[in-house]
C-alpha cells in the first residue's frame, strides 16, 4: 500500500539473536516530531492537508477490512514533500478477527470510549484516534499530558472528557474533531 511505509526486510543484530526489521527512512521522524519542529510555521491548510493525508491513510486500511489498533502521532511518519506514512503494524488485525485480546492495548489519550469498555477496536474507534490527532496539530503537545495515563483517565474520557479547544482553533476544524471524538460511533464519520 502507498500509504503503508516501505518495508525492505529483516536484519539480525551482529551480536546476540535481536532482529529489526528495516523500513524507508521519513525525512521529518513521526507526526509528534515534525509538529514540534513545524508548529511555528503550520497554517490552517497545513493542518488540514496533514489530516486529509492521515485520512486517506487509515481509510486505505479500512478498505482492506483491517484495523490498525495502535493509531496516534508516533506510529504517523512524515516524508519530505509532507508524505505521510503510516507504520508500526504489530497489533493490526482483520475487523471481522476472532483473535480478540482480553487486554487493552494502544495509547491510553487515543483508546476510544467503546474499547475502554472492552468493546472490539472498529472503523469508527480509530476515527476517535483521529479526532485526538487533530487535537495535538492545534495544541503542539498530546492530548491529556498533563494527567496520568491511568484508570482514572481513563474513568473521565468514559465520563465524556475531551481535551479543551485551543484557542483561535477555527469553527470547521472544531465542528470535525468533536464528531471524531462524538462518545458514540455512530456519531462519527468515517475516515473517507
Amino acid at each position: 500500500n502507498p500509504r503503508v511505509i516501505p518495508f525492505y526486510g529483516i536484519t539480525k543484530s551482529p551480536e546476540g539473536n535481536d532482529y529489526a526489521m528495516v523500513v524507508k527512512h521519513a525525512e521529518h521522524g513521526d507526526l509528534r516530531n515534525y509538529i514540534r519542529k513545524f508548529f511555528s510555521k503550520l497554517t490552517w491548510t497545513n493542518r488540514a492537508k496533514i489530516l486529509i493525508e492521515i485520512s486517506k491513510a487509515l481509510n486505505s486500511i479500512h478498505q482492506k477490512n483491517l484495523v490498525h489498533k495502535d493509531f496516534h502521532c508516533k506510529n504517523i511518519l512524515v516524508d519530505k514533500d509532507d508524505k505521510v506514512f503510516i507504520s508500526d503494524f504489530g497489533l493490526c488485525q482483520p475487523i471481522d478477527s476472532e483473535t480478540v485480546s482480553d487486554k487493552i492495548q494502544g495509547v491510553l489519550p487515543y483508546i476510544a470510549p467503546e474499547v475502554l469498555r472492552c468493546k472490539p477496536y472498529t472503523k469508527q474507534s480509530e476515527v476517535y484516534s483521529i479526532s485526538m490527532i487533530m487535537w495535538e496539530l492545534t495544541s503542539k503537545k498530546p492530548p491529556f499530558s498533563n494527567y496520568h495515563h491511568n484508570a482514572e483517565l481513563a474513568l473521565s474520557v468514559l465520563d465524556g472528557l475531551r481535551p479543551d479547544i485551543v484557542k483561535g482553533t477555527p469553527d470547521f476544524y472544531v465542528n470535525i474533531m468533536e464528531r471524531c471524538w462524538n462518545p458514540e460511533p455512530s456519531g462519527r464519520p468515517d475516515a473517507s
